[in-house]
């Protein structure tokens, strides 16, 4: 594996055009971006593109695709053709598709379009919103506004400190 340093300098946000595999994202409390392949490749001549677009750091992958980044940043996600997994960033997230299972634990408030597996989602800051998710959602300690449009399995909320608005086609909530 290898490990690609990237200075926070004036970037305001990190954006993901597209993750062909899995996408792992990991807020610390550092002023760099890490990002890594899985495959021990350089990250320069590897399937991961980075460039600098408005201000903000644009990636896209060909391959699975770790980054650590600065925790307070806001992040908007495009595509990702696997799983992916988020954990501990509190600028808002918004996700446009992820083909497999969404993870995510210790975040700031989300907007969602589109899940094709399952929504775990754990000790939200903020609201959660999803507009399609084709499998179940698990939900625990949001503290905010819980708004699920559609769920094609089954809902599990627990400890919601908003209210909730959803729409499900499962067995049951």
């Amino acid at each position: 594996m290898t490990e690609r340093i990237i200075p926070r300098d004036e970037y305001t946000g990190l954006v993901i055009t597209s993750a062909s595999g899995m996408l792992n994202l990991t807020g610390w409390n550092r002023d760099e971006f890490r990002i890594k392949d899985l495959f021990g490749s350089e990250v320069q001549e590897s399937g991961i593109k980075t460039k600098d677009k408005k201000g903000q750091l644009e990636i896209s992958s060909s391959e699975d695709l770790i980054i650590h980044l600065p925790h307070d940043l806001p992040v908007t996600i495009q595509s990702v053709s696997g799983d992916a997994k988020i954990r501990g960033i509190l600028g808002e997230i918004e996700i446009n598709s992820i083909s497999g299972d969404l993870n995510l634990r210790d975040v700031g408030s989300l907007t969602i379009k589109n899940v094709s597996g399952d929504l775990i989602a754990s000790r939200i800051q903020g609201f959660l919103r999803a507009d399609t998710v084709a499998g179940d959602c698990l939900a625990d300690n949001i503290q905010g506004q819980v708004e699920l449009k559609g769920v094609g399995g089954d809902v599990q909320l627990e400890k919601i400190d908003g209210g909730f608005d959803i729409n499900t086609a499962g067995d049951g909530m």
